[in-house]
């Protein structure tokens, strides 16, 4: 202890060792010490430094704040003053708001954090204390992180992302902590936001960054990810180069964490496992939110040196980056014109086909299948190519993601799309699979629909029959692929037809009902189509539907025909016309139905059947009361 000070506070360390209180007379003392009124520099430095220590202790905070000394140190906070006294304030100013609202409402009352960051400035050895002391402001405490949001915060946290070293993290860690606080109370960043999440993206991807910084980035860009934030990059794409490489460090990081569990001790590995996953789903969904801008394809054409590596990434084993190469692709695959580019250029749907055959993560089957969809759409051409490739191996994996509907759906719909307009590929459904040659692709998929009870699931396998179907009608009678799918067809009866009753007796899809009557009509053109049909077990429900074709007295004329959400929808008139005309086929279908079943069916059908049907086309009353009789329901 020095001479000078012992002199004059000579009991001060006694003081603070002993019970928690502080005499008014020495409390003025210091006051006057702090303020550097009376004493050298020494010790207005030695002073701070015990008080500053003894702030480490809950119970001085308080009495340091309640004396005033608290404020008068933020009083006395200067930017250009000595760095070893502006540390020792420092220290006290922050240990005094750690955990103790009281201090940091003083903080805010003496206008200290303005001068916080003037000392980020002026001194910036002490930067990396100033972002502890301000992180100690905010900590738990929104007045305060709004104060701190308010008087710039953010800009200081841009400046020191910008300016720092990477490999001196104190500052940097503690600048994204308060970052990190500001974005968990949801204050709202306006325009600030885009840079932010850019200048994030850069040090996410930086390869030596620590782990406990990337941490926080994550937390960060997690809070940021937010449509109003990210809407930005659908006029400047350019980011969407760093979310790729991000996707890939959160691999790493992953794999690191499985070989090597140990963390910092205030990190918890469920909270890590969780963020890495939530991070890697938004990064997904921001990608496809990129990529399925207007200014995307403009900046990143057919030929770009991105767009080669996207297609690239298709080799990729990683399902992450995977996932995001096929979203993109197949968000750029939304009109004939870049389809054709892109196949011309790429042939990705090749690419795309492969991944499906090593791959069997839900994720990238969902964002696979997209992208295959839109290709085929766009470019009907490749549908040959795309059954030559193999796909029918490997649709039974979006078959088996039971946990994802959306999925299975996507598996199924493609099949469908593949189908329309090829009675080749409609032939190779009914093929031996490699895999498993006791089976064909169509059985693979009615075993699904024998298993699954999702109605848009079963619709969609109703729908893939009516396609066989369809394509198999289109060749000349004589023709061997139609004469191979009309026998395979009825071959596979009742099971292969069962999906189209469902799709007669549901009530939600008009259209889809439709389908259902067009397919029935086609398949009793035949001898052997009729008998498929009679094998049936019809139920109660067909013939009521049959009734309300008939008679046009139906319960859902108020079903409108289904319109994309994204085109604009018909006034009421136009739908009632559509609705009529849609009616009107679907009673021509049914009376077709009708009179090739009774004409043409010469298995032994249940004699009830043939009773109900034959009145139906003679136009005679068909009641629910006789339906019920005749087919012997109680």
């Amino acid at each position: 202890m020095l001479v000078s000070f012992a002199r004059e506070f000579h009991h001060l360390a006694e003081a603070l060792s002993g019970s928690q209180t502080l005499e008014e007379g020495l409390i003025l003392k210091l006051a006057s010490t702090i303020r550097g009124d009376v004493c050298d520099e020494d010790t207005v430095r030695q002073v701070l430094e015990m008080l500053a220590d003894a702030a480490r202790q809950v119970e001085w905070r308080d009495i340091f704040g309640q004396a005033g000394l608290l404020a008068t140190c933020s009083h006395s906070l200067h930017p250009e003053e000595p760095e070893n006294t502006l540390k020792q304030k420092l220290r006290l100013i922050g240990n005094c708001c750690a955990d103790n609202d009281s201090n940091r409402d003083i903080v805010i009352e003496t206008e200290c954090y303005e001068k916080l960051t003037c000392v980020t400035t002026a001194a910036l050895p002490l930067q990396p204390l100033v972002m502890v002391v301000i992180f100690n402001f905010m900590n738990e405490y929104e007045p305060a992180q709004r104060h701190a949001f308010k008087h710039g915060l953010v800009d200081l946290v841009t400046k020191i992302l910008h300016e720092e070293d990477k490999n001196q993290p104190l500052a940097i860690e503690y600048a994204l902590r308060c970052l990190e606080l500001v974005l968990q109370s949801d204050i709202p960043l306006g325009d600030k936001a885009s840079g932010l999440i850019t200048l994030l993206l850069g040090w996410a991807t930086y390869p030596t960054i620590q782990f406990d910084i990337f941490y926080i980035i994550l937390s960060c860009l997690l809070a940021l990810h937010k449509e109003e934030y990210t809407e930005a990059f659908n006029s400047d794409p350019s980011p969407v180069l760093n979310y790729i490489k991000l996707m890939a460090r959160l691999q790493y990081w992953e794999d690191q964490l499985s070989n090597d569990p140990e963390l910092p001790d205030e990190i918890d590995k469920e909270d890590v496992t969780r963020l890495i996953r939530g991070s890697r789903s938004s990064t997904i969904t921001t990608v496809s939110e990129i990529s399925a801008s207007e200014s995307f394809q403009d900046q990143f054409p057919t030929g770009s040196a991105f767009l080669n590596s996207i297609v690239q990434l298709l080799a990729s084993s990683d399902s992450t980056l995977l996932t995001c190469a096929a979203l993109i692709l197949g968000n750029m695959a939304r009109d004939p014109e870049t389809c054709d580019a892109l196949i011309r250029e790429y042939q990705p749907h090749l690419s795309l086909v492969n991944v499906l055959k090593e791959q069997t993560q839900i994720g990238v089957l969902h964002a696979v299948g997209g992208a295959l969809k839109n290709l085929v759409i766009g470019s009907p051409a490749i549908r040959e190519s795309v059954i030559q490739a193999g796909i029918l191996q490997y649709c039974h994996k979006f078959y088996l993601a039971s946990v994802m509907v959306e999925v299975q759906h996507m598996g199924l719909s493609l099949i469908r799309i593949l189908v329309a307009a090829s009675p080749g590929n409609a032939e190779c459904l009914f093929l031996p699979l490699e895999h498993d040659a006791s089976l064909s692709a169509i059985e693979h998929i009615l075993q699904l629909y024998a298993k699954n009870t999702e109605v848009p699931i079963r619709m969609e396998i109703g729908r893939i029959v009516v396609s066989i179907l369809r394509e198999a009608a289109k060749l000349p009678s004589t023709h061997p692929t139609r004469i191979s799918l009309q026998h395979k067809t009825s071959d596979m009866s009742p099971l292969i037809l069962e999906p189209v009753i469902d799709m007669l007796i549901q009530d939600k899809w008009p259209v889809v009902a439709s389908e259902g009557w067009f397919a029935l009509a086609l398949c009793v053109q035949t001898p052997r189509g009729a008998s498929a049909v009679a094998d049936l077990t019809l139920p109660e429900r067909f013939f009521q539907v049959l009734r309300q074709a008939i008679y046009q007295k139906s319960d859902r004329s108020n079903f409108p025909e289904l319109t994309p959400p994204e085109k604009p929808r018909p006034g009421p008139e136009h739908l009632d016309s559509k609705a009529s005309t849609q009616s009107q086929k679907d009673r021509e279908n049914a009376l077709m139905f009708l009179s090739g079943f009774l004409k043409h069916n010469t298995s032994e059908a249940p004699r009830n059947y043939t009773t109900l049907l034959q009145r139906f086309l003679d136009g005679q009353e068909v009641t629910d009361a006789l339906i019920k009789e005749t087919l012997g329901v109680n």
